[in-house]
């Protein structure tokens, strides 16, 4: 079985489980979206950003750095999330093992400096890529801070023994602790597959920031009481590791396209190892429960976009680089191979040896 590329069916998993019709939210995002895909003015307004984001000057890295940062404080006050004292896991791990933040691809770095204020006995290591083969600066100043602050600049995506971004967070968050990941394209088989697959080993929300993000498909996943060692979740991290030798090594055997998704011969989807009838039918009515107070602020934002009604803005100064018609390669929607994500209280081998091996 085969799925086609988002450009034919990009709300597959909406009408495969037959609950499209139902989900006015959905329905009504359609219709403002569809405007802006087919809007000279919506597709100038995220070349511009797009632009400003490739290349920033000294007041745009701020106005990044403190998006992020607004993004931060948003997200922790509505979940407090950020404050690994009010976890699990902290009930579950030895009092002298000091908290620990991980951020891959943490670059400008205001997500971080939040979580470090909310944890003052905290260490961070952070990942992310350098501006020289196209990341980001780094804005976060570790000297600001009197939490032990690692920034390690690399391409998580292309170390040999981790492969991945959710490779890496969910071989090494403990058990009991959280991820927050950014995701994109709700409806998408694909997105589905994540959010399914992490509900299997954690306690799964979903939450679209105000301060950014507004007029865009993306958002957060927050998995909190992460059941790491379980064997869902060892079945997951060995099953990403091959889609990423798949996607990475034997580019041949992988449909690529606009939202394509990756099948094995048999047809099982290798992202959650399940067929989409079988994923939905376990999983259709509890992502439809998910996703629609997502929908309906995605619905609003482009309602009030200035494409559609000459706006004032949408709360997006300084927005994220992807944007426009947001056409995402299918390894970017795989949120296996290119997926921000933030975890607390993983494990560090030890002081000279940050990195996890995950093979």
């Amino acid at each position: 079985m085969r799925y086609r590329s988002v450009a034919g069916s990009g709300h597959i998993c909406a009408h495969q489980d037959g609950r499209h019709d139902n989900s006015r939210s959905l329905a009504e995002l359609d219709a403002p979206r569809r405007e802006g895909w087919q809007s000279n003015e919506a597709e100038s307004h995220f070349a511009t950003q797009r632009e400003v984001a490739d290349n920033p000057d000294d007041e745009a890295k701020m106005g990044f750095f403190n998006m992020a940062r607004r993004v931060a404080q948003e997200l922790n006050k509505v979940t407090k999330v950020m404050d690994i004292s009010r976890q699990r896991v902290r009930q579950t791990t030895p009092v002298e093992d000091a908290p620990a933040i991980l951020d891959l691809c943490m670059a400008p770095g205001g997500f971080s400096t939040i979580a470090v204020e909310a944890n003052p006995t905290a260490g961070l290591s952070a990942l992310t890529l350098s501006p020289e083969p196209g990341g980001h600066a780094v804005t976060l100043r570790p000297e600001d801070y009197s939490n032990d602050v690692v920034i390690e600049p690399a391409d998580v995506t292309l170390l040999a023994a981790e492969r991945a971004q959710l490779v890496v967070a969910v071989a090494r968050v403990r058990r009991g602790g959280t991820l927050v990941v950014l995701l994109h394209h709700l409806e998408t088989w694909n997105t589905c597959q994540v959010m399914y697959v992490l509900n299997q080993f954690s306690r799964v929300r979903l939450f679209k920031p105000r301060a950014a993000h507004a007029t865009r498909s993306s958002f957060y996943l927050v998995a909190e009481d992460v059941e790491s060692e379980s064997p869902k979740a060892k079945a997951a991290v060995q099953r990403w590791k091959a889609l990423w030798r798949r996607l990475t090594l034997d580019r041949e055997s992988v449909e690529i396209g606009t939202g394509g998704d990756v099948d094995d011969a048999d047809g099982m989807n290798m992202i959650s190892g399940e067929n989409v009838d079988d994923v939905l039918g376990k999983f259709g009515r509890r992502r439809l429960h998910l996703s629609l107070h997502i929908w309906q602020a995605h619905a609003r934002a482009l309602r009030k976009a200035p494409w559609n009604k000459r706006a004032a803005g949408d709360g997006e100064r300084g927005g994220a680089a992807a944007g426009g018609r947001e056409r995402l390669s299918s390894r970017e929607e795989l949120g296996i191979r290119k997926t921000n994500v933030f975890t607390g209280m993983y494990w560090p081998r030890s002081q000279d040896d940050r990195w996890p091996t995950c093979c």
